[in-house]
């Protein structure tokens, strides 16, 4: 796999290798590595190497867009697997998902709630079912609405903001 992009992961391994599925990085208005990974890419997961471990885990690339902070899609920011509180009755799941994101990525980039991030989608595996690729020209909404259960089922952030979204629905 030489030549393979790589993406430096800052979370713990059983984290990115775990429920992790996302990863948002602010997008450079000059261009960046990043601005090159299409949907069905391998890349390198740079996270810290088991002692026996040989060779470099590989993780494929889902899907990929540049979004403003503020239209990322709430499901998207629940991928990136961050601890949360999901207890607090004060804020809604959506509300201290964007607020975490907000505070973590702030720790890295000044950013705005206009500055366009890289959402790149992920799974910490070379081989992965073709259909949950994004398609040519596909929206995020769109990929979501074929996708998400799929991807983000098992998350316990995204299951909260599931249950929360059904029952301010059905009210």
């Amino acid at each position: 796999m030489v030549g393979e992009k790589e993406i430096t992961f800052y979370d713990k391994k059983d984290l990115v290798l775990g429920l992790k599925r996302v990863t948002l990085r602010l997008a450079r208005e000059q261009g960046d590595k990043y601005e090159e990974l299409r949907a069905g890419n391998h890349f390198i997961l740079n996270i810290p190497k088991e002692e026996n471990q040989i060779d470099d885990l590989i993780g494929t690339i889902l899907a990929h867009w540049k979004l403003s902070f503020q239209s990322i899609p709430p499901q998207f920011l629940a991928g990136e697997g961050y601890k949360l509180d999901l207890e607090n009755k004060m804020q809604s799941t959506k509300q201290i998902l964007r607020d975490t994101a907000r505070k973590d990525l702030g720790g890295y980039y000044e950013m705005t709630d206009e500055s366009l991030i890289h959402v790149i989608v992920y799974l910490p595996m070379a081989e992965v079912d073709r259909d949950i690729l994004q398609k040519s020209k596909e929206t995020p909404q769109e990929w979501l609405a074929r996708c998400e259960e799929d991807v983000f089922g098992n998350n316990p952030s995204y299951i909260k903001l599931m249950q929360e979204s059904q029952s301010s629905s059905s009210e």
